[in-house]
């Protein structure tokens, strides 16, 4: 293979062209060059073979481009020379040529069967503008490692919190979730470029929201306007050592100059549940495994009464195995605890905003209510409260900007969050701990059998009584329905009034300002 001179951005990218070139040699049948289907679906007997080799400006090879032809799903990349052989359906077809940070190019083969692309960098991504730790820069003149999210994917995430939505969108952010995933607390740790310590109480990038740091777990998604991490010792360089472990940089939308007042509305309903649940075996299987495991650890238990007796029949076992699961045929119970237990559950958003400005004012406001029901069954078995999971949440999002003079300026700022949540009051561990280890052989709820010193119970539990025994003391239905519940309810309101100048006559290449900031924190 012939040396190749790669440029700066092209190095960045061969960590993962590698991998792309890999998935394309072994990914489904519709990437190969014999799945030849056209745009009008019909198959052809054979294609036409295109050869050639894609350049950047400089005329150097670009590794990694992405070639489809377009209207199907056929495609391919260059290789490490910037060449591709692709087999086209018909000598019409489009070429369509991408790759990140140039423009898309649309080539018609017109029976060309060997072509020279060139690709010209996108300048409208090299000009977007970027917020670093002292204000903002546009790409082309960042040399710091900053990244950044389109905040639309954040705010199409159906996550109840932000930070779960982070997960896998930012490049060097490592994001994991140890809160449980109950409503109102499956908040999301996250760590930029690893774990930099061994103090868990100093492994999180500090957040900064519009220049105070502040949380952020219950900002929604659609009050904000950027969200940028800063990296590397140059980017977090102004926030000293407290930026150790990276920079969260988070700006919230404000009013447009000279902007028609806008109003959005948003509303998001759906259903959330466990991705999976465990699949465990029956009643049936389950007796045979624990025979098993007890004549593995009794060896001569042929001739133990004591073992024997602890050995389930395989009369049970047969019966197990036809039964349907309630006793209601007289054949046992085979139980699914999580499936007794769950049940999917709706959650909600919706958010109300105004946004709009003249020459010299500009201004913003949101409001959103978000609630999220919990997964439980069997939680409104008492009438005065609920056990069951639940999350609401209230944001409030203010702004007005006033241009007092072309450099003097006034700015007043209001965002908050009120929550209320509700759980069960022995906790989601013992009902999860309690559905992983009690045997599917145990019923729930034991039926009403007449005995006199059972009668008391059954006037505070008609239905039945619930089981447990002295291996398993635990009930699934005790757990959700008559441990208690417990409350949250938290308000929290931050404000800031900012009068300042603008000190662009001292400095032009990077605009600055003095400003005094007055804190209202609750």
């Amino acid at each position: 293979m012939k040396n190749v001179k790669l440029k700066g951005k092209q190095f960045r990218h061969m960590h993962w062209v590698y991998p792309m070139a890999f998935l394309c040699l072994f990914s489904s049948p519709s990437w190969a060059a014999e799945s030849l289907v056209s745009p009008s679906g019909a198959e052809q007997s054979k294609g036409i073979l295109v050869k050639g080799t894609v350049f950047d400006e400089d005329k150097l090879p670009i590794i990694g481009a992405n070639i489809m032809v377009k209207g199907t799903s056929l495609g391919t990349i260059t290789d490490m020379d910037g060449n591709f052989n692709l087999t086209v359906p018909y000598e019409d077809a489009v070429l369509t040529v991408s790759f990140i940070g140039y423009t898309t190019k649309d080539i018609p083969l017109k029976g060309q069967r060997q072509l020279n692309i060139t690709l010209v960098e996108d300048s409208k991504t090299l000009q977007e503008v970027v917020v670093i730790g002292y204000g903002s820069q546009k790409k082309t003149t960042l040399t710091g490692s900053v990244a950044s999210v389109n905040v639309k994917e954040l705010s199409q995430s159906p996550s109840a919190n932000i930070t779960n939505a982070l997960a896998g969108r930012l490049p060097g952010l490592t994001v994991t979730q140890f809160g449980g995933g109950e409503p109102g607390k499956d908040v999301a740790s996250f760590a930029v470029r690893g774990l930099s310590s061994y103090n868990s109480g100093a492994q999180s990038p500090i957040v900064i929201v519009d220049g105070v740091e502040r949380s952020l777990s219950n900002l929604d998604p659609n009050e904000i306007e950027t969200f940028s991490i800063l990296k590397d010792a140059s980017a977090t360089a102004v926030y000293g050592i407290r930026g150790a472990n990276g920079v969260v940089i988070v700006t919230t939308k404000r009013g447009i100059s000279q902007s028609k007042p806008t109003v959005e509305f948003k509303a998001q309903v759906g259903m959330a549940e466990p991705v999976s649940y465990p699949d465990y075996l029956g009643s049936a299987d389950y007796a045979r495994l624990y025979n098993q495991a007890l004549k593995n650890d009794n060896p001569g238990w042929e001739d133990d009464p004591a073992v024997q007796s602890r050995l389930y029949s395989d009369e049970m076992i047969a019966n197990w195995a036809r039964a349907k699961g309630d006793n209601t045929d007289g054949l046992g119970y085979n139980i699914d605890l999580f499936d007794y237990a769950f049940r999917p559950a709706i959650q909600q958003n919706y958010t109300l905003s105004l946004r709009g400005g003249s020459e010299r004012a500009r201004y913003f406001a949101m409001i959103g209510y978000f609630n999220q029901d919990g997964n439980y069954r069997y939680s409104d078995l008492n009438d005065a409260y609920s056990t069951n999971g639940g999350f609401k949440r209230y944001n409030l999002r203010t702004s007005l900007d006033v241009d007092i003079t072309k450099n003097f300026y006034v700015s007043v700022n209001l965002g908050g969050q009120i929550t209320d949540m509700n759980e069960s009051g022995g906790g989601s561990g013992n009902i999860i701990f309690t559905a992983n280890t009690t045997p599917p052989i145990y019923p729930v709820v034991l039926e009403r059998n007449g005995h006199p010193s059972n009668e008391t119970y059954y006037t505070d539990h008609p239905s039945g009584l619930l089981f447990g025994n002295s291996q398993y003391t635990k009930n699934i239905l005790g757990e959700i329905a008559y441990m208690g519940y417990k409350t949250t309810h938290k308000i929290n309101f931050q404000g800031n009034f900012i009068i300042g100048h603008k000190l662009d006559f001292i400095t032009t290449l990077i605009p600055q300002h003095f400003s005094l900031t007055l804190f209202i924190i609750s």
